[in-house]
């Protein structure tokens, strides 16, 4: 730093910026504002090193990857006694997700850009994952900046996330707030092709409930996971409706599927038609005939007794009978290589949560539901979220309306 001279009145702090290798000469007139930035531009030069691009001669030392700051952040978890369903979950996202892009950086070199978070988004969202799980990757990049600053591994005034967009709205499975146009869900007639597909293929995969599931969630708008947690139990049909208590999940890094209460907290009882209900009790009755209690999965994997057929099996399934349906599809664009190289080169738009779409549009137009009906079969937290994710008024809204007060 140096002090004024008879020529200038200012502090003058003159160093080379590591990122950008220019020249830089702040100017203060301050004595105070002066040592202030001599503080903050000598912090940013000690930590600049772990975030800086690495020359060839650097690589060979041993700097800090971004696998070294995952541990790092697993290690805070556990010192702040995170659940082991927590950690699991996020351990799973990073090694299945991230690390393949960037794991084997340095914290220097992911650092220096954004565009290795933007490339996991990006492929997270072409893959078709949820928008929550998409949201859960963005925090997950996010919170190791978060431990990278701590550490000082990654200085201040540099963000891999800044500007990364990871909260967008659904478009396909409107898990979020966002409206669900009549072209994001699938067609009525489309549905019973499905169901019919769904009768073919229990015939040569041996599960013969396809179609039942398919129906639950179809007439009733149950989660993929409530659906698999349905028990025999849980069949009324006097009434003519299901027991939704809990649900299954599938956390990435766990060893198995687990039970939970559904989404919400939302304990109800599910109207079905009787058509659906004839099904389920049959189904029921050959269950119990073979031997299964009571409190045994309605919906149960032959292969593995006790557990529900896993999500990518119930993803594979659907997107075969759904093809065979002659649902709408769409390319499939993936940036990271199949390890199977049998990655299909179209899939269905609508997925098998799409099916919870169709329940409310069908509840309410041709079972004659009322929404506030509607909201209550799924399970939604209030009336308001339902209107806000189906509802809109018709072209003619404004016409009709204006025709109705005309004569008030």
């Amino acid at each position: 730093m140096y002090g004024p001279t008879q020529t200038t009145d200012r502090y003058r702090l003159d160093y080379t910026d590591p990122f950008t290798a220019k020249r830089c000469q702040p100017r203060r007139v301050d004595q105070g504002d002066a040592f202030a930035l001599w503080d903050e531009t000598l912090e940013y030069l000690q930590t600049a090193r772990h975030a800086m691009p690495l020359s060839s001669k650097d690589r060979k030392s041993n700097v800090p990857t971004v696998n070294d700051l995952f541990q790092k952040r697993v290690e805070r978890w556990l010192d702040e006694s995170c659940s082991e369903h927590y950690i699991n979950n996020r351990t799973g996202q990073y090694y299945y997700r991230l690390a393949p892009v960037f794991g084997d950086m340095t914290v220097r070199e992911w650092a220096a850009s954004g565009e290795g978070c933007r490339e996991v988004l990006r492929s997270a969202r072409v893959q078709g994952l949820a928008p929550t799980t998409v949201e859960g990757l963005g925090t997950l990049m996010r919170s190791l900046v978060t431990i990278g600053w701590e550490l000082r591994w990654i200085p201040l005034g540099h963000n891999p996330m800044l500007g990364v967009k990871y909260t967008a709205g659904a478009t396909e499975q409107g898990q979020q707030a966002e409206f669900v146009r009549e072209e994001d869900r699938p067609e009525f007639s489309a549905v019973e092709k499905l169901i019919l597909t769904y009768d073919d293929l229990a015939i040569s995969t041996g599960i013969s409930w396809l179609a039942e599931r398919a129906l639950v969630g179809a007439h009733g708008g149950l989660r993929p996971g409530e659906r698999d947690a349905l028990r025999i139990r849980d069949l009324r049909p006097d009434k003519l409706t299901v027991v939704v208590d809990e649900a299954f999940t599938w956390p990435r890094g766990a060893d198995g599927p687990r039970c939970k209460a559904p989404k919400n907290n939302k304990r109800r009882q599910v109207l079905l038609p009787a058509s659906t209900m004839d099904r389920l009790v049959r189904l029921a009755e050959q269950r119990q005939a073979a031997g299964a209690a009571s409190d045994a999965l309605l919906f149960e994997d032959p292969c593995r007794p006790g557990l529900p057929v896993s999500e990518s099996k119930t993803s594979r399934l659907h997107t075969a009978a759904a093809l065979m349906a002659g649902w709408e599809t769409v390319e499939v664009r993936s940036a990271l290589p199949s390890q199977s190289g049998l990655v299909p080169e179209r899939r269905p738009r609508h997925t098998n949560y799409s099916l919870r779409h169709h329940a409310a549009v069908w509840m309410h137009e041709v079972a004659g539901f009322d929404w506030t009906d509607v909201s209550r079969a799924l399970g939604h937290h209030s009336v308001a979220f339902t209107f806000a994710v189906y509802v809109r008024s018709g072209a003619d809204a404004d016409e009709r309306n204006r025709g109705r007060l005309s004569s008030l």
